[in-house]
């Protein structure tokens, strides 16, 4: 196999003679795939109608000479100034009547029909110039599809489509009011057209905010549809993907269209090892089964102290990312990019990070060739992770956003502590590969994946369950009736009620029960026999228990002495429950290692900061920290890159790796 190395490359900007020498440097330098287009619209289009693709055909046809195959990206998240021009209803509009101006990127509205339509032109004019062109390896649609610093777009079209969505959802504005439960604030409807879109940033009513975001995410799918369809007007066997689509739209259903997911990731090294983790595993989950490709990453992370380009690649290969494109080869001499980090500098003469992507590329080379393929990492636990929820827990609140994903990105670093990877998944997806399954927050429970839920349980599966989970209905509104909904006597409590507030605890160490106490909600007891105290945060639930076994309880506040942490066995399998949205780290951790014993999971001992992923033969060992580590790792094999065997110990320097081929 070959792990394929690209880079963004902007063709447009430099004679034909530079695009030569660049292309003989790129294949020199180990790079294999080129990313070429996304913001290319006036160049291909100077005028309406007027087509200039012959540097573009030149550039491939370079490129192609030299081995390198190329993904053509849709220039669509730049409108050239002619249109804007011609078409200012194109523009974002903000609540406030604003507009979007020109001279940015992702300043266009994803419903216009107008704009609609003037992609599909340009781009199947540009598919029916390279649909039999062998170098193309994929398409990549627009840029980053939702990222723009514009924010929500309420233009009229947006509004006529959002009543035109309401309409076919609800079919009646009786039936609306009452989903949305409009008699709160003087806000019931009469009239169709008296509806307008919310936003997070509005302080809107959560049902109104929650239709908001579906529609948002459909409209954006139906941008993505109209691309699809112009390509494979004339290259139906194309292979279409799209680059890091906007966190806060369904990314599932959005992969569903497409044939692989593309993620921009820049990794730091300020950011712990879960973090980094998660962010890859999110990606490589969007789409069952298919790999993602990273489509763009720093070249040279860390820089100036020291370039963590071979470190970070390492650990995108460990969790499954095959291909990996780098923003990008050359710096432009003008523009807002100007200053991002390159492989050539605005001279073009290769230097230090060009010898280093050499360096790589000949190590990856050498090290992979005798594999024929690497299946993707294979877990055996699984995090639910669900835009509904998201938009349900977030209308009208930011903030929440940020809750939200601490609730996933924790969980998931807690698996990570005790060496246990997992997968983000929907909840639709099939449950049977995983032994346990971590539901930090999912706010409603249909009935369909409750069934799901306790089927899983009953066959054996665990389930940790927090928060305020079950407590909603699918519009956003808090349930008239004890939850979890549809799964009491499966987790064997009874959520009566919840306190919400905000102490501004610091989640990460334990040691924050030393000072302000009075301020913080505290629980405590033990598991395994051993004693556990932590912190709660944000939401915390009133419940009583139903046939469950309490572990752990609040040891203060109002609550004092009710039940914090539960446990209750279902079938043959346990249904876990802590009842806050947020809990301090170190309790959590203690927490999740419970539910990983009870489905079987062997824990990995590992030093702090190193991470460990299998794909088939090879096992992955990373170490993220600042200091060197020795231990001895869990499997016995050959190191075929990095790191080094000392009497049965494996040695890792700060930001080193090690390869190990199974015995």
């Amino acid at each position: 196999m070959k792990i394929e190395i690209g880079t963004a490359y902007y063709p447009e900007a430099w004679p034909e003679e530079r695009v030569r020498l660049d292309a003989k440097l790129m294949k020199e330098g180990g790079i294999s795939l080129v990313r070429i287009g996304e913001f290319a619209w006036s160049h291909m289009e100077p005028r309406e109608g007027v087509y200039t693709f012959e540097w573009l055909h030149s550039a491939v046809k370079i490129l192609g000479r030299a081995g390198i195959k190329v993904i053509l990206c849709t220039p669509t998240s730049t409108a050239p100034a002619w249109l804007v021009k011609k078409h200012p209803e194109i523009r974002i509009r903000r609540p406030d009547g604003t507009t979007a101006y020109f001279g940015v990127r992702d300043h266009t509205c994803y419903t216009s029909s107008v704009y609609r339509k003037y992609a599909a032109k340009l781009i199947s004019r540009l598919a029916k110039e390279f649909a039999s062109c062998e170098s193309i390896a994929a398409w990549q649609l627009d840029n980053e599809i939702g990222h723009t610093i514009f924010g929500s777009c309420h233009c009229a079209e947006c509004q006529k489509e959002f009543r035109n969505f309401l309409r076919r959802k609800y079919g009646s504005l009786e039936k609306l009011n009452r989903a949305w439960w409009t008699v709160f604030w003087s806000q019931e409807y009469s009239d169709w057209d008296e509806i307008e879109l919310g936003g997070m940033e509005l302080k809107m009513d959560s049902g109104r905010v929650l239709d908001s975001f579906r529609f948002r995410s459909e409209a954006n799918r139906a941008f993505i549809v109209n691309q699809i369809q112009a390509i494979r007007k004339f290259a139906p066997d194309a292979r279409i993907c799209t680059n890091n689509y906007a966190g806060l739209f369904d990314r599932f259903k959005a992969a569903e269209m497409l044939d692989f997911m593309g993620e921009d990731f820049y990794p730091s090294a300020d950011k712990p090892m879960g973090h980094n983790a998660m962010v890859l595993d999110r990606y490589r989950c969007l789409k069952e089964g298919v790999p993602a490709w990273i489509l763009e990453s720093a070249t040279s992370p860390g820089a100036p102290m020291r370039n963590l380009f071979r470190f970070f690649l390492w650990s995108f290969i460990a969790r499954g990312y095959d291909h990996i494109v780098y923003f990008h080869w050359r710096s432009h001499l003008g523009g807002y990019e100007k200053s991002h980090g390159t492989f050539l500098g605005p001279t073009g003469k290769p230097r230090a990070r060009y010898r280093l992507l050499q360096e790589v590329t000949r190590e990856l080379d050498a090290v992979f060739k005798k594999y024929p393929s690497l299946p993707l990492p294979k877990q055996e636990a699984a995090i639910l992770h669900d835009y509904e929820t998201l938009w349900s827990w977030c209308a009208g609140f930011w903030s929440h956003w940020g809750e939200f994903e601490k609730t996933v990105e924790y969980s998931h670093r807690q698996l990570l502590a005790w060496g246990v990877n997992s997968d983000l998944i929907p909840p639709d997806r099939d449950f049977s590969p995983y032994k346990l399954l971590v539901i930090p927050l999912q706010t409603h429970f249909p009935k369909k994946l409750a069934r799901r839920l306790r089927a899983f349980i009953a066959r054996g599966g665990v389930v940790l369950l927090g928060g305020s989970s079950g407590m909603y209905d699918g519009n956003s509104k808090l349930l008239p009736e004890p939850g979890p909904e549809h799964l009491r006597e499966v987790f064997g409590i009874s959520i009566e009620d919840f306190i919400v507030f905000n102490s501004d605890m610091p989640m990460a160490k334990n040691e924050a029960r030393e000072s302000s106490l009075s301020k913080q909600v505290t629980f405590s007891g033990t598991l395994n026999g051993k004693p556990v105290a932590g912190l709660a945060d944000k939401w915390i639930a009133d419940m009583e228990p139903a046939g469950a076994s309490v572990l752990l309880s609040y040891e203060n506040t109002i609550l004092k002495g009710q039940p914090f942490f539960t446990e209750n066995r279902y079938g043959d399998g346990w249904a876990l429950y802590y009842g806050a949205n947020l809990v301090d780290e170190a309790s959590l951790r203690v927490m999740t290692r419970y539910a990983v014993e009870k489905a079987g999971i062997p824990c990995r001992a590992l030093p702090e900061n190193v991470e460990a992923v299998t794909r088939g033969p090879l096992t992955f060992f990373l170490n993220h920290g600042d200091t060197p580590v020795s231990f001895k790792p869990d499997c016995k094999g050959t190191v075929v890159a990095g790191g080094r065997f000392s009497r049965g110990r494996l040695e890792l320097q700060p930001r080193d790796f090690c390869v190990i081929e199974h015995e």
